[in-house]
């Protein structure tokens, strides 16, 4: 009698939600879910004995597999790279669209633990909370269904097999075919089919095909092969850039002369690179030495003035049997008129002897990209406008504009370049040659 109040509001909640959810045909929904969740366990009683089509054509591939584990000879392995690629993409798209099938199946066991497993594979370990906020539960509980992962996935795929579902059917078909193209070679498939692929996915495929045993014997063999096949890749990358980067310069080169010249008598000078920006630029260069002969200060004159003679800072042979002068200098530098008269002296040497020539800045910019330099349109009529008024710009004048608008040293000298003027540093004067 005491407790006679409560347990009669009980029972009226009770009633209460029965009558919400037959109202919003849940009541039905479940007993149809019920009832299909018996007819999967009959059809899977049922093909247990004598087994499936799906499950016996599944059955012999395994045993291909084994096999052809067995016999691998990892040291040489299929290579035929492309054709696996395609095999391995589509393999993993049959392996998501069973066990997207999988989830929207009412299976026997839990579809939401492979609905967990599905996302975890698709995620790194950082996202395990993200997954339980996703499912309403806990990071260690995500966590926990994850670490037994592979025995769930193989279980439930094993027992998929004995469905009669048309679409599994369908990809368990398709995938006989692709094992078959790849001579059930997994391994290889492992190394150059499913190499853009995380671990955990790849785990997670053959595992689910194979069983966790069988993909420890894939393991134990892929792993050296593409740990090698890694390294053969990076070395590929790296030569690629070299060349990539060697082209940048290689398209900055200037062959005045139709023949090549003979340069296997050049020997180098006895003194050391004197500036830092020539230094940089041997540093740059000692890249390219697998496949270009780079001598520093080799004993070639291409210009004699009164006080001096000029040489370049280095000798390229390519490896097509030509040869390139190489001379670099700071960026305001390339404009001085001194300057120029040796880029013309040294053109004039190259066509007169077979050579070819490089001259850059300090920045690998050559005098040509300098040349055809954009300029700001304000910057122009700034510097024309002291020209034309004093014949002649000074450092002060410079100064001066340099106040109202940033003037760099790459935009004096493409000015300079530009217009043809004289340029010297000491006196500064920009002025029009005579």
């Amino acid at each position: 009698d005491k407790n006679k109040g409560a347990i009669l509001a009980a029972i009226n909640t009770i009633y209460e939600s029965y009558s919400i959810a037959k109202t919003e045909g849940r009541i039905a929904k479940e007993r149809a879910t019920l009832a299909e969740k018996g007819t999967l366990r009959a059809t899977i009683a049922k093909n247990k004995e004598g087994g499936s089509p799906s499950e016996l054509l599944w059955n012999d591939v395994t045993v291909s597999v084994l096999e052809k584990l067995e016999q691998t000879d990892t040291s040489s392995p299929n290579k035929n790279e492309f054709r696996l690629r395609e095999i391995g993409t589509r393999l993993c798209a049959l392996f998501d669209q069973i066990l997207d099938t999988i989830i929207q199946i009412p299976f026997p066991t839990s579809t939401r633990r492979i609905s967990i497993i599905r996302d975890c594979i698709q995620a790194d370990k950082t996202a395990l909370a993200a997954i339980g906020i996703k499912y309403g539960v806990s990071r260690e509980r995500i966590r926990q269904i994850a670490n037994r992962a592979i025995p769930r996935l193989y279980k439930t795929f094993r027992q998929a097999l004995l469905l009669e579902n048309e679409t599994i059917d369908a990809c368990i078909h398709e995938a006989v075919a692709l094992l078959a193209q790849a001579d059930y070679d997994v391994v290889s498939l492992a190394v150059y089919g499913l190499n853009s692929v995380s671990e955990q996915k790849k785990e997670a495929l053959f595992s689910m095909f194979f069983g966790e045993t069988a993909w420890q014997s894939i393991k134990e063999r892929y792993l050296p092969l593409a740990k090698e096949e890694h390294r053969c890749e990076e070395i590929f990358q790296k030569e690629e850039e070299l060349h990539q980067q060697w082209t940048y310069y290689q398209s900055r080169i200037c062959f005045p002369a139709s023949f090549v010249a003979e340069t296997e008598s050049v020997e180098r000078l006895p003194e050391e690179l004197t500036y830092s920006y020539e230094r940089t630029l041997r540093n740059r260069l000692k890249r390219f030495e697998v496949f270009l002969d780079i001598i520093e200060r080799p004993d070639i004159i291409f210009y004699s003035s009164l006080t001096t003679d000029h040489r370049p800072q280095f000798l390229l042979r390519l490896p097509d049997g030509r040869s390139v002068l190489v001379l670099v200098l700071p960026t305001v530098n390339l404009a001085l008129i001194y300057n120029v008269k040796r880029f013309n002296e040294l053109h004039r040497f190259c066509q007169n002897n077979g050579y070819g020539y490089l001259i850059l800045d300090n920045a690998d910019r050559s005098i040509y990209e300098i040349q055809s330099k954009t300029i700001d349109a304000e910057v122009i009529s700034r510097l024309n406008a002291v020209l034309r008024e004093k014949e002649a710009i000074g450092w002060e004048d410079i100064q001066s504009i340099k106040k109202d608008i940033p003037i760099s040293n790459l935009d004096l000298a493409a000015y300079v370049l530009q217009n043809k003027l004289y340029f010297t540093k000491t006196p500064f004067v920009i002025k029009r040659r005579p």
